[in-house]
């Protein structure tokens, strides 16, 4: 056995499967959007392909302008056909759930296809406004994630939940490049604290809010800075104008460079890239403790509070504020965990196809 396979089975190993392994050499992969995306959504993904894969996306049609449900028609149809002819010659589809597909619309013929032409499918969650994809299970989406033969995840712990009910889910690690800098000091009386986050009913609005007002009471100056869209949008900001919530803006211009703190306060299984490049940053990270990544530790190198405990998130937001340096400590550490973090992901992408497929 070679060294590249030894490797590969030893991965699969630490990941939970037992199945063979097969050689990466006769492996041949077709890479599948199904559905247009930007193109900063795209180089995210195609980091992770290497170039002796093929790579189809869906593109729609411009031959029936004026007839749009008639040009999304012929604009599926011609892409099932490109799917098709590709597909013949491969070994496995890899599917992306990204941000505006539709499971009905846009997945389920492709994992049909997959399964007429007997191909190994790998269904892959980048749909991060998804939360619920894999909460709730009717007839119809058991039946279709019971074929794919590998369904990889954003967590660790959306892992684990899939492989208690049976289902063949990994956790991969994203390919990280961010560059770091300096640990962060908060210096100012006007801290800003930062979310980014889906303006929906899991961002935990109420909670943030309990407890910014806390923190107002001592820095009156301090802001809430709130960047992303959902839903709700709409009514939290109506809530912030009725309640006089003062010093919460809802700006998207804002960057890590502009922020002292940054918040992350869903209550249901996520992980945050954004989370991660904070740290990369040097910022100092507050954080519900649902779907974090391994060796994440509250007080070493992130603040952690359970969800809807306010008085416990103003209180870590408080103290990096008043002590210097435990906020100068926790942003030392992330800064330290995330090049180990990147470390672990160059490895990865430099001297391992096999997963960078699975």
């Amino acid at each position: 056995m070679s060294m590249s396979e030894n490797r590969n089975r030893q991965y699969a190993a630490a990941e939970g499967f037992s199945r063979t392994i097969p050689d990466s050499s006769k492996i041949s992969v077709l890479h599948i959007l199904p559905v247009e995306i930007s193109e900063s959504e795209q180089d995210d993904i195609c980091k992770d392909i290497t170039t002796d894969f093929e790579f189809i996306q869906y593109k729609k049609s411009n031959v029936l302008k004026s007839f749009k449900a008639l040009n999304s028609f012929i604009s599926k149809i011609s892409f099932i056909a490109q799917v098709i002819e590709k597909i013949r010659k491969q070994t496995h589809i890899h599917i992306y759930y990204v941000k505006g597909a539709s499971l009905l619309n846009d997945i389920l013929a492709l994992f049909i296809i997959g399964k007429f032409y007997s191909k190994k499918i790998i269904f892959e969650h980048k749909n991060y406004k998804d939360y619920y994809l894999f909460d709730d299970f009717n007839r119809l989406k058991k039946r279709m994630f019971r074929m794919a033969d590998t369904i990889i995840v954003p967590s660790n712990n959306l892992r684990q939940s899939l492989l208690k009910r049976k289902f063949p889910a990994l956790f991969r690690m994203p390919i990280a490049t961010e560059n770091t800098i300096e640990p962060k000091v908060i210096k100012d009386v006007q801290p800003k604290i930062f979310v980014d986050a889906h303006l929906e009913e899991v961002f935990n609005f109420h909670c943030l809010a309990k407890a910014f007002q806390l923190v107002k009471q001592k820095y009156p100056r301090a802001e809430l800075v709130i960047k992303g869209s959902g839903s709700l949008k709409g009514n939290f900001i109506k809530t912030t104008e009725a309640e006089k919530m003062h010093g919460i803006l809802f700006d998207d211009s804002v960057t890590f460079d502009d922020i002292d703190i940054f918040l992350n306060c869903y209550h249901i299984e996520h992980f945050s890239e954004k989370l991660l490049k904070a740290m990369g940053r040097g910022i100092p990270v507050i954080s519900t403790p649902i779907g974090l990544i391994d060796n994440l530790v509250s007080g070493k190198n992130i603040l952690m509070f359970q969800y809807n405990d306010f008085s416990t998130l103003a209180d870590h937001i408080l103290s990096l504020i008043e002590e210097p340096g435990l906020a100068e400590k926790l942003s030392t550490e992330s800064v330290n965990y995330y090049k180990s973090y990147c470390s672990a992901s160059q490895k990865r992408e430099k001297s391992d196809k096999y997963f960078q497929i699975f």
